[in-house]
């Protein structure tokens, strides 16, 4: 009896230690522990707007965004746009008929020549934009967030990528509303590959959240995992690491509403498709495409001709649901309640990961 009680005791204080404190992870290296449900009916959780579109030109063009930000779920949620910049015309057309949205962002560089061009042009309401830029976290761009923050048409603020502490509080000291967060995790970025750099994403949610709680910031900002989320239960994993939000770009691409389509006749015989090839920004064939010259280093992938396989309904759908059933599977009631306060994490081997995906079909 007493070995029992001991070996109960190590595994309460084992499950009592969250592995985030003491390795940087990935969402493949964690689970979420089930606890007693308490939904009779996961229909009744309760969510709130966390999804955003990425600002890629394979991605978010004025349809996306226009059928994303005024999509809603029958609790009256909104999800987010961010318009990508490389693409001026649908650009235009979503300041022109998408500015009175909520949760819509406008991209912009990292220039301070953006900041005059906005100004020139009249809205019935503020606008929010997002500072589109690799490295957010550079002396450069805290004085841009902060040269934003002074626009009185300007109402919120994205900041670019960043992925350590530090940054994240320099970025919602600076006067970013939005911190988005992840360097190198995206489907189609090479960043790590080419720079050595970066911070495993749940690691990087993490940190970033309890630095926002020890400074007294984490209600001032919006944080956004931007970047490896390919399931549901990734997106689960890091609003339950203290993320707000998660941003998708690899997913969104392959929606029907999605920019960059083109119709491709195989053989004479056949109908033309849709079809295209989702890319990083930093990508060689992006750069050739935008700037007609390419990096010795690009930082970016193209990958291979997709179709497309669902509507932005559709993927909002799914990942909604697999909210709902985690917050059933963990005994909450609410997206308000995922954080790292009540869940538990556990750290599992390689082949526990494998064994939690289809190996069977």
């Amino acid at each position: 009896m007493q070995e029992m009680a001991a070996t109960k005791k190590r595994l309460i204080q084992a499950l009592a230690v969250n592995p985030l404190d003491k390795e940087f992870l990935t969402t493949d290296d964690i689970l979420l522990l089930p606890s007693l449900g308490k939904l009779k009916s996961r229909k009744d959780a309760k969510l709130r707007p966390f999804i955003y579109s990425a600002p890629m030109d394979t991605v978010t063009g004025y349809r996306l965004a226009e059928v994303l930000t005024r999509s809603k779920n029958h609790q009256g949620c909104e999800q987010g746009a961010v318009v990508c910049r490389f693409l001026p015309q649908e650009q235009f057309k979503a300041l022109a008929q998408l500015h009175k949205r909520n949760n819509l962002f406008h991209a912009v560089s990292g220039r301070k020549e953006d900041v005059a061009i906005l100004q020139n042009v009249s809205y019935d309401n503020k606008l929010s934009v997002a500072i589109d830029v690799a490295h957010g976290d550079t002396e450069s761009m805290h004085e841009l967030y902060n040269l934003w923050r002074e626009q009185v048409f300007v109402q919120d603020i994205m900041s670019g990528s960043v992925c350590s502490p530090a940054g994240v509080i320099r970025a919602a000291q600076a006067g970013c509303t939005h911190i988005r967060l992840g360097v190198g995790p995206g489907a189609a970025c090479t960043t790590r590959l080419q720079t050595g750099c970066g911070n495993p994403q749940l690691s990087a949610v993490y940190l970033a959240h309890k630095a926002l709680v020890i400074k007294g910031l984490r209600d001032k900002v919006t944080l956004i995992a931007d970047g490896g989320i390919r399931y549901p239960g990734d997106a689960v994993k890091y609003l339950a690491a203290g993320a707000d939000a998660i941003m998708l770009g690899s997913r969104f691409s392959t929606c029907i509403e999605s920019h960059g389509w083109k119709r491709h006749k195989k053989r004479w015989w056949h109908k033309p498709q849709l079809v295209k090839r989702f890319r990083g920004q930093a990508s060689a064939s992006f750069q050739l495409d935008v700037f007609g010259k390419k990096s010795r280093c690009p930082e970016g992938a193209t990958g291979p001709l997709i179709e497309p396989t669902c509507s932005v309904k559709d993927l909002v759908g799914e990942f909604e649901d697999g909210i709902r059933s985690a917050l059933s599977y963990l005994g909450l009631t609410s997206i308000n309640e995922l954080n790292p306060d009540n869940v538990t994490f556990i750290r599992i081997t390689p082949s526990a990961s494998k064994e939690g995906g289809p190996h069977g079909t």
